[in-house]
Order: C-alpha cells, then sequence, then structure tokens
C-alpha cells in the first residue's frame, strides 16, 4: 500500500531563490565584490600620485601651487592701501609662445587672484639627462605694474622675500637683469622691467640639488628668457 503526502519533501523555494542568487554572482558574494572594487579604486589613486602631476592635464591651481612650491614665498604686490594700476596695453598672456622647442608648456594661465595683470607658466625640459638625472623645472611669470619705476621697485623687494642673495649677472638679450640664486643654489631668478612690465623667469632643482654645479639652471634661464624677450612685441 502506498501513501502518499502533500507536505513538500524539501523547501524548494529557498533552494530555487539561492541558486538564482549563485547564477547571478557565480563566484563572489556582495560583500567581496565590494571590498575587491574599493581595492582597485585605491590602487588607481595611489597610481596618480606616485606616477606625479605629469598623467593629467594640471589644473589652473596646480600651476600656481607647483610654481610656490619651487620658487618660494612671493610677497604682495603692495602694502597698505591698494594702489590701483592701469590695465596692461597687452594682455600678458599674448607673450607666451604656443609651444617652446624643447620644452613640455603646462599653461599658460592668468595668474589666480590677480586678474589680467599677471599671467604664468611651468616648463619642463625634455631632454632625457636632465629628465632622469637633474629634474628641472623653470616657471614664467609676466605682470603689470603700470610704470617701470613701479615695477623695478616690485622685483627688488621680491629678490629679498624670496631670499635670493647671491647674485650674479645674467644677460637676457640686452635688457639689464636682477639675477641671483637662493642660498642652497637650489634655485636661480632672472627678473627685468619692460614698459612697465615685470618679467620673471626662475629655473629650480625638483629634488636634490646637486653637489657639482655645471651651470644648468642658468642654461634654462637664458634659452627660456630669450625666447620670451623676443615673443614680448608691444603693438
Amino acid at each position: 500500500m502506498f501513501i502518499f503526502s502533500n507536505k513538500p519533501q524539501t523547501d524548494n523555494g529557498k533552494q530555487t531563490a539561492r541558486k538564482t542568487a549563485e547564477i547571478k554572482n557565480p563566484l563572489f558574494p556582495t560583500k567581496v565584490r565590494i571590498l575587491i572594487s574599493a581595492t582597485v579604486i585605491v590602487s588607481f589613486m595611489a597610481a596618480i600620485f606616485l606616477t606625479g602631476w605629469d598623467v593629467f592635464t594640471i589644473t589652473k591651481s596646480q600651476i600656481s601651487n607647483y610654481a610656490v612650491r619651487l620658487s618660494g614665498a612671493r610677497g604682495k604686490i603692495t602694502k597698505g592701501k591698494e594702489v590701483k594700476r592701469p590695465l596692461p596695453p597687452v594682455h600678458p598672456l599674448r607673450f607666451f609662445p604656443r609651444e617652446i622647442e624643447s620644452y613640455t608648456l603646462f599653461g599658460p594661465q592668468k595668474v589666480p587672484g590677480e586678474g589680467d595683470y599677471a599671467a604664468e607658466a611651468v616648463l619642463k625640459p625634455e631632454e632625457e639627462e636632465f629628465a632622469a638625472v637633474e629634474p628641472i623645472s623653470v616657471y614664467i611669470r609676466i605682470t603689470y605694474y603700470g610704470s617701470n619705476d613701479i615695477a623695478q621697485k616690485a622685483i627688488d623687494r621680491d629678490l629679498i622675500v624670496r631670499g635670493i642673495s647671491d647674485r650674479v649677472n645674467i644677460e637676457i638679450g640686452d635688457a639689464p637683469t636682477n639675477a641671483g640664486y637662493t642660498k642652497d643654489q637650489g634655485m636661480l631668478l632672472v627678473e627685468w622691467v619692460k614698459s612697465g612690465y615685470v618679467v620673471e623667469v626662475s629655473a629650480n632643482y625638483e629634488q636634490a640639488v646637486p653637489m657639482k654645479k655645471t651651470g644648468t639652471l642658468e642654461k634654462h634661464v637664458v634659452k627660456v628668457g630669450n625666447m620670451i624677450r623676443s615673443a614680448m612685441v608691444l603693438e
């Protein structure tokens, strides 16, 4: 005699749901997948940090922050009551070449907080010997002050604020320049006045200052300075 029962022998509903979940996620449960995703994101961000700012096009704030880190602190243009300057006859941005041979150009851009009065850019040499052995960066800034007298006073103050103690004679074309090294010889700064503008070109060692100096910073400052000087055509 056979007895048939209406009670199911197994919980087919739960088993079906479990099998469906296993089919959707055959290898990893939800928690494991979240952990893997987080690990991938962290690894990606670490790769960006380790490879440096050359990976992507750097932003405006990065150019200025990078320049400040390399070139040292810079004082304000004026003390006390702000002196209103006339607008520049030619915007400083127009004096920057679109590209400079043998260099990677970042920028140019308006200097944050300076409106239409100043522009800046960062250059990195493309020569392999400099990139591998002596990483160098060159910073360019052109600022309009309205008159040669005010511009020269700004240079005099800037050299003091930024600790330029070892003065040297650097020729950029026929323009008289104000030039010197920082105390550790890690930066060479050259500035000159042209028609109310101050032109600054500074070269910096990105890493430790080499024991044996070979005129590397001066080479870059003179080369870039002459390019900017040639591009500064006042209409």
